[in-house]
């Protein structure tokens, strides 16, 4: 009786010890593995294998620099986003001039126009949402700009608190579908292994060229007013959009 005890003890021993429920638990992960890992992985694209020895960083921009020189439709909207973001999209700096000097009021009104320029950037970025593939094209992404530069020419009669509102409401709209627009559209039309070239050279073209934009402006509020300030801007960036949808109709393709 004792020996059959120890040896049913010894096969309980040497069993894989395995606790109430685990079983179950590891199928079901296996199965859930098979439904959803495994085609999620096969869903990823590796990056090709390029030929010869690495690239310096160099070599990498001016390849970028080429491709875009290449490529119309990239370039104008890349020369067109360079003065746009001068040049145009300095009227946030200006704003609080404008209303101190030009509107004699406080911070609450500057609290209104900054709210009405979210506004019409956020209902923008819906457009875009909802209206992205018609408007994600080359001459309509100009037309864009081209109206958020017509809303800043119209600051050139200087506008009251309840037109200014309307007016920033129409330049946070236009800009923001413009703004969306071209950099959803670099990044589609750029092959995978330029994306994030195309990205940075967005960035510094939109971003990197703020403060050359706001020392412009700044010197063109000293001598001429707020509302200059703004106005000549956007008469730059219609100037250019003019230029770069000429550019795109007198094109073929």
């Amino acid at each position: 009786m004792g020996q059959c005890r120890g040896a049913e003890l010894d096969r309980l021993q040497s069993r894989p010890h395995r606790w109430p429920g685990t079983g179950w638990r590891r199928d079901r992960d296996t199965w859930r593995r098979r439904l959803f890992l495994d085609p999620a992985l096969l869903t990823i694209r590796r990056r090709p294998l390029t030929a010869g020895p690495p690239q310096t960083a160099v070599q990498l921009i001016a390849e970028a620099l080429r491709y875009v020189a290449r490529t119309p439709a990239l370039a104008g909207l890349f020369a067109l986003l360079f003065v746009a973001g001068t040049f145009g999209a300095n009227f946030n700096l200006v704003l609080p001039l404008f209303t101190r000097i030009v509107l004699h009021a406080n911070a609450d009104t500057l609290g209104y126009l900054f709210a009405a320029q979210g506004i019409g950037s956020l209902v923008g970025a819906l457009t875009m949402t909802f209206a992205g593939a018609f408007l994600l094209e080359p001459r309509r992404i100009v037309m864009g700009a081209l109206l958020f530069a017509g809303m800043e020419l119209l600051f050139v009669v200087v506008p009251d608190f309840t037109q200014a509102i309307l007016l920033l409401l129409v330049i946070g709209w236009s800009f923001a579908v413009y703004s969306i627009g071209t950099n959803t559209f670099v990044q589609v039309r750029a092959p995978d292994r330029m994306q994030g070239r195309m990205v940075s050279l967005y960035s510094m073209l939109f971003i990197g060229v703020t403060p050359i934009g706001n020392v412009f402006a700044a010197i063109v509020a000293d001598f001429l007013g707020p509302a200059a300030a703004v106005w000549l801007g956007g008469a730059l960036t219609a100037l250019a959009g003019l230029a770069v949808l000429a550019f795109f109709l007198t094109r073929r393709d």
